[in-house]
């Protein structure tokens, strides 16, 4: 099973858990390597996920589209949401929900719900998952989505400066500068911001 093939299921099976505990309004469906969250029949968020190749990195990558769904879900509900992912044995266990009391502290897979876990051997090995997903190469793009097809890989390159920004009323920014083809212009990759400026690209995301 190649990285592409991986990253599809992991899509599938966190598609399938975040749709249970996502608020009202919002669902959450796999599409490729991509976790897409709905509004209604309009795509609100983007989310692909990394590729991987073992545990560590399988973790970091539903890590990665967990908290990428929280922030949706509490743009959408105007509540805190939290989230938490660890290897545990042969399965990734998983934890998401509705920060109760708000004031609460982490660690979160104390605080929050834990979801249905994910067998690793259903990401890292052929003929063992027990779910069926896509494996197209590619997001799924409409209009409504010019910038899907750009998030359909990882970025790769190494920032040229990156800077962790801390306010007293967020959990934080991690801003990285980039150097890139000439352009100008703001798209959203997933939880990133991104700004084209000349030959520099800036990317900022929350904590």
């Amino acid at each position: 099973m190649d990285e592409r093939a991986r990253a599809a299921r992991l899509a599938g099976a966190l598609a399938d858990r975040l749709s249970d505990v996502l608020p009202a309004g919002l669902e959450a469906r796999a599409e490729g390597a991509a976790v897409v969250v709905y509004a209604g029949d309009a795509r609100s968020m983007v989310i692909p996920v990394r590729s991987f190749g073992d545990r560590g990195e399988a973790v970091e990558a539903a890590l990665d589209v967990l908290l990428a769904a929280r922030d949706e879900a509490e743009g959408q509900a105007r509540v805190r949401y939290e989230t938490a992912a660890a290897v545990d044995g042969d399965v990734v266990r998983l934890w998401f929900g509705r920060l109760e009391p708000a004031v609460a502290q982490p660690p979160w897979r104390d605080v929050v719900p834990e979801l249905r876990f994910v067998p690793l051997a259903a990401l890292l090995e052929d003929g063992s998952s027990t779910a069926s997903t896509s494996t197209s190469p590619a997001i799924v793009s409409d209009h409504r989505d010019s910038y899907a097809g750009v998030m359909a890989d990882v970025e790769t390159a190494q920032p040229l400066r990156s800077v962790t920004l801390v306010g007293r009323r967020t959990r934080g920014y991690r801003v990285d500068l980039y150097r890139d083809e000439s352009g100008i212009g703001l798209d959203r990759r997933g939880r990133r911001r991104v700004l084209r400026l000349g030959a520099l690209r800036l990317e900022w995301y929350p904590k």
